[in-house]
């Protein structure tokens, strides 16, 4: 286990540590302290990334995306209860995943003034294993909330008990909460006990 001590880490943060299936390295604050990450997490593989803030304080220009995608989505990591916001958008992740995990986290105010820059776009074409998505709160993004779409198969999202809310009401245009889809379509989708909610207009 990295234990990162409180206070604001500026820019990109690279782990260049790898872990393992099945023994994940583990980073988190150091206890009772809040270690902010003004900029964006990209790189390391099978590690677990727990109670962190990711943020970037400077993108406050919402016309374009001026800003970065908070959280690439590594090979085998896991992000546990982490906070993200304020990016293009919240997490990101291409296809060539084989296995992943996001849960629990806060992932809000991500996007611009568009119908682009979503809460978590991520991919997954893995078909021995599958990505985990699971009581994840997504609201208030700009454009949709989960966006698991790509031009190849989309294949074992398991999503469960995530709350989704107001995605792109924030512009006055809402989108969808949950899209689940791909070009060359996909393969065993689980969805189980997630709420998704939009006012004054249906989902």
């Amino acid at each position: 286990t990295l234990l990162l001590r409180g206070g604001t880490y500026t820019g990109t943060l690279t782990p260049t540590i790898q872990g393992q299936a099945g023994k994940l390295i583990t980073i988190k604050p150091y206890p009772g302290e809040v270690p902010i990450v003004d900029g964006n997490i990209v790189g390391g593989s099978y590690l677990c990334f727990q109670d962190l803030i990711v943020t970037d304080t400077g993108f406050t220009d919402r016309s374009a995306a001026n800003s970065t995608d908070g959280i690439t989505v590594g090979e085998g990591c896991e992000y546990l209860y982490c906070t993200v916001k304020n990016h293009n958008q919240g997490f990101a992740g291409g296809n060539a995943l084989t296995t992943y995990k996001i849960q629990g986290c806060l992932v809000r105010y991500n996007g611009w003034d568009s119908q682009l820059g979503h809460g978590l776009y991520v991919q997954h074409q893995g078909t021995a294993n599958k990505a985990y998505l699971t009581g994840n709160l997504v609201g208030d993004n700009f454009a949709f909330g989960f966006h698991l779409y790509g031009s190849n198969p989309i294949n074992n999202f398991y999503l469960q008990g995530n709350l989704c809310w107001e995605n792109g009401a924030i512009r006055a245009a809402p989108q969808p909460n949950l899209m689940v889809g791909g070009l060359a379509g996909g393969n065993d989708p689980e969805l189980y006990d997630n709420l998704s909610y939009h006012s004054g207009s249906a989902d």
